[in-house]
């Protein structure tokens, strides 16, 4: 039995020294995943509506973003900026008064946002169409329409790795002007 037991050990090690090497394999939350992620639960899940963003944001507990933070994002809009950052990205979420709701993330995998948008769209069951592609200066916009219980709505993904810009994902929600 004593003869064993360093097998036994070496085995153990082995087979842990695998377990940690195939959790590290696997892939990481990114920003982009973040992004949506967000967008999905507080912007897309609420409709943009600034009440009930605002409570969920409140509920899990996402501080405000500072004043003058707020005035870069806000510019000359009404309503409330927070601050979502975490561990593994930078981001901000704005939740204009009249009921447009944009997410922002830096860092972000930026080939993965439009593929997670559409894939999150599905899964809510919305029939989002792509209505216009833009690029310019770096920065690749795409506007998706849909409507809701007959209400039109858009969002507009804006992603771009410049590295003069602060965020490199942006993703708004507006009802479409009738």
């Amino acid at each position: 039995m004593a003869g064993n037991r360093p097998r036994a050990i070496l085995a153990l090690t082995a087979w842990l020294i695998g377990v940690a090497s195939a959790q590290s394999q696997q892939p990481q939350s990114d920003s982009a995943d973040q992004a949506v992620g967000l967008f999905s639960q507080a912007c897309l899940r609420h409709l943009g509506n600034p009440t009930r963003v605002r409570q969920f944001l409140a509920s899990h507990n996402v501080p405000p973003l500072s004043a003058e933070a707020s005035a870069v994002f806000m510019r000359n809009s009404e309503g409330v900026g927070f601050d979502a950052s975490n561990k593994i990205t930078r981001m901000a979420l704005i939740s204009e008064d009249v009921g447009v709701c944009s997410v922002f993330a830096e860092n972000a995998d930026i080939t993965r946002v439009d593929p997670l948008l559409q894939s999150t769209l599905e899964r809510a069951g919305l029939k989002a169409h792509l209505s216009e592609e833009r690029k310019r200066d770096g920065l690749t916009s795409r506007t998706y329409e849909f409507a809701f219980a007959g209400r039109p709505f858009f969002i507009v993904a804006s992603t771009g790795n410049d590295p003069g810009r602060a965020f490199h994902v942006a993703i708004t929600l507006s009802r479409k002007p009738e």
